[in-house]
């Protein structure tokens, strides 16, 4: 009995030493790990503590990111202005040594920048129209630039001239263009006018060439008469018609009923006539 008594009382020492044992280790691990999130002081030259904390290194940090990013934005901001303000220097400059109003053919893209309102871009259209007619003669043609309208067009107009000898150059050159149209204009209507004459020379000269014959205005067909009297088809139609309707012709001058002779080309047909 007293050695069952010994063996657990053995058995409850050796728990509880079991449990002290365990308790050390995880008091010991729970105080390490708070250690470890302890900020390290460590001690400056003048003897002052210095902190070592992982939170405010990382928001100086931050602190310093955002005064670079926010100084090189203030940076590019004032190139950017500094650019503008060469620009506008650049263009006062060139507006001062400009003397308008400037020659449209002769004005390099500077000096149409100088004109109010005109940038690089209008500038540029107009010298590549310029170089496409190779002379603008008047300063009204600006209207076929692309992007010159009307109120551009009046806007620009009293910075702008063409020189006299371009002007007198272009008047000439239209008036020789429109002697040349005039010319060939006169030459055509002449050929035209010869060609008719030798037409109707040509006519004359095959009616010439037949000549009168008798013929009976009763018995005769249309051709016949035609060909016989040297009249149209037509108008010896008209003579067979009236025929038809009086039955016969009784004498020479019912071929004037018929409306298909004049008067005085029957008095030179008449002895030709047989009824």
């Amino acid at each position: 009995m007293d050695g069952k008594k010994s063996s657990f009382a053995k058995y409850i020492i050796a728990s509880i030493a079991a449990f002290l044992v365990i308790s050390v280790t995880i008091t010991t691990i729970v105080i390490k790990s708070h250690k470890k999130d302890q900020p390290v002081i460590q001690p400056s030259n003048d003897g002052t503590d210095v902190s070592s904390d992982t939170d405010s290194s990382k928001k100086d940090t931050d602190l310093s990111s955002d005064k670079d990013t926010s100084s090189a934005k203030v940076s590019t901001k004032k190139e950017k202005k500094d650019v503008t303000e060469k620009k506008s220097e650049t263009k006062s400059a060139i507006k001062a040594s400009v003397t308008f109003p400037i020659d449209v053919n002769k004005a390099d893209k500077d000096a149409f920048c100088a004109i109010d309102g005109v940038g690089e871009y209008l500038a540029g259209q107009i010298i590549n129209y310029r170089s496409e007619v190779k002379v603008i003669h008047s300063v009204d043609q600006l209207i076929e630039v692309d992007g010159i309208g009307k109120k551009t067009l009046d806007h620009i107009r009293s910075y702008l001239y063409v020189s006299d000898d371009v002007r007198q150059a272009y008047t000439t050159t239209r008036k020789t263009a429109a002697s040349k149209q005039e010319t060939v204009s006169s030459k055509s209507t002449t050929a035209k006018q010869t060609t008719v004459k030798s037409s109707s020379k040509t006519q004359t000269t095959a009616e010439e060439t037949k000549s009168l014959k008798q013929v009976n205005i009763n018995t005769a067909c249309a051709k016949e008469i035609a060909d016989s009297l040297l009249i149209t088809e037509e108008n010896a139609q008209k003579i067979v018609d009236i025929r038809e309707k009086i039955h016969k012709y009784s004498a020479k001058e019912e071929i004037l009923l018929a409306d298909a002779v004049t008067q005085d080309y029957f008095n030179q047909i008449k002895d030709y006539i047989l009824v």
